[in-house]
């Protein structure tokens, strides 16, 4: 690997924390049988094994423990809507932990699914949370929407789902890609009004093409509010485009540059079909 490369993602490995936030341990409190004591060591051997499969930022400083669903506007009303039957997708899910939450808090299993690239991580999401043989909802992988057969998973889920979440996942593609991903993210949602995208990426003060931190090749783009209304205006369709940028934050309270750059802000959204 480029010492450059390594040495940035290096630098995505946090040191292991002495303590758990409260929505962690509430989170694992009422979703496994494990002793409160044995939390931490528990997540921090997951993390190892999770980071010999792919070195993501996520894994290395512990974004899957943020449950970033949670925070969305209205979370409280996106339980209610799917304890009344409503259907979500959690695409590019990891360890699938946005959905343990929404569980965690009353929303039926049988009513959540999720995709990722990398079957590996599903399957470490049944270690994390101790629930192989327990789990009701449903996980689809490897689930790729840029490759024709490995988009055939989620074909099967095409005009199905009431709503689609998507964290930490269009700011891994260029601008082009994430037009065509956001019309096939499109393309999953029921085809009514209210159907929801909503989730959050890394968004920056000055949108554009930004080095892709592993791969010279490929760039990132960034987005700033509009041009993220602007991207879902090339999507096709009809939306109500709801997107703010957040500063980014540790669990010191203290902003996070990513990749060295002192612009990068949390972009968070919900995107609904009008």
């Amino acid at each position: 690997m480029n010492p450059t490369i390594s040495a940035v993602i290096q630098g995505w490995y946090l040191p292991d924390p002495t303590t758990l936030s409260p929505i962690t341990l509430e989170v694992f409190q009422k979703y496994t049988d494990l002793p409160t004591d044995s939390i931490l060591p528990h997540i921090l051997a997951m993390r190892e094994r999770a980071w010999k499969v792919y070195p993501y930022p996520c894994i290395g400083a512990f974004r899957f423990l943020d449950f970033s669903i949670s925070e969305s506007p209205n979370y409280a009303a996106l339980v209610t809507r799917l304890q009344h039957g409503a259907t979500l997708l959690d695409l590019g899910c990891c360890f699938g932990q946005d959905l343990r939450k929404l569980i965690s808090d009353g929303a039926p299993p049988a009513n959540l699914y999720g995709a990722d690239i990398r079957p590996d991580f599903i399957d470490l999401g049944y270690d994390l949370f101790r629930d192989r043989s327990t789990l009701q909802s449903t996980f689809l992988a490897p689930a790729n929407i840029f490759d024709d057969a490995e988009d055939a998973l989620l074909a099967t889920l095409d005009a199905r789902m009431d709503v689609v979440h998507i964290g930490s996942f269009l700011h891994l593609f260029e601008y082009a890609d994430q037009v065509r991903a956001v019309r096939r993210i499109a393309g999953l949602l029921k085809q009514v009004k209210g159907s929801v995208v909503l989730g959050r990426q890394i968004g920056s003060l000055k949108s554009g093409e930004y080095p892709h931190p592993t791969n010279k090749k490929q760039t990132m783009f960034r987005h700033d509010c509009e041009t993220f209304k602007k991207l879902w205006d090339e999507a096709g369709g009809e939306w109500e485009v709801d997107v703010e940028l957040q500063m980014t934050k540790r669990e010191t309270g203290q902003r996070e540059p990513v990749f060295g750059d002192v612009d990068v802000r949390w972009l968070r959204f919900v995107v609904t079909r009008k």
